[in-house]
């Protein structure tokens, strides 16, 4: 009878187990690998190419997402872009500002920089144009959606839990 009561409760702590191992891989995933994308932008005061780079990201509200260094008057960001700059190999003769880092490449000058954040902006609204023009309610698909909606997990738990409880009390 002990070795039976020992199994249950295996049984039950697997169980457990299982249910909360369920849980957690359907919890969402934290956004932690958004602060990596931000791209950084090297620039030096009095630049008319990095005034109008920094002009155009204001317009678009791409400012934010960018870390900006200025590196005429800063010796640390000036040492930080020229370590970048050797590590991406990047010759003494072709380093100039604008710079911008970002998705691990380099761009270099305004047109190349704007050019990328055109390219950006094309392809999310492209994306935007393609997901609204998926996203078309039908019969089916609600039919669908009802009979996935019904199934819920949390019952299911609870009445494995309450099963596994029975079983163990015998």
């Amino acid at each position: 009878m002990k070795n039976l009561k020992g199994i249950n409760a295996s049984i039950i702590i697997a169980a457990l187990a299982i249910t909360i191992a369920a849980s957690l891989s359907l919890a969402p995933v934290s956004a932690k690998a958004s602060g990596g994308n931000k791209g950084i932008l090297y620039y030096g005061s009095g630049c008319p190419h990095c005034a109008k780079v920094e002009s155009f990201l204001k317009e678009n509200n791409l400012d934010k997402g960018i870390i900006k260094k200025e590196i005429y008057h800063n010796p640390e960001n000036a040492d930080e872009f020229n370590r970048l700059c050797d590590k991406e190999g990047i010759s003494l003769l072709k380093r100039g500002v604008p710079f911008l880092f970002i998705e691990n490449k380099c761009f270099i000058g305004d047109q190349q920089i704007i050019n990328y954040f055109k390219s950006k902006i094309n392809n999310l609204s492209q994306k935007q144009k393609n997901k609204t023009n998926s996203q078309k309610l039908t019969l089916p698909l609600l039919i669908g959606a009802a009979l996935v909606d019904a199934i819920n997990p949390c019952a299911f738990a609870v009445l494995l839990i309450l099963m596994m409880t029975v079983l163990a009390t015998g």
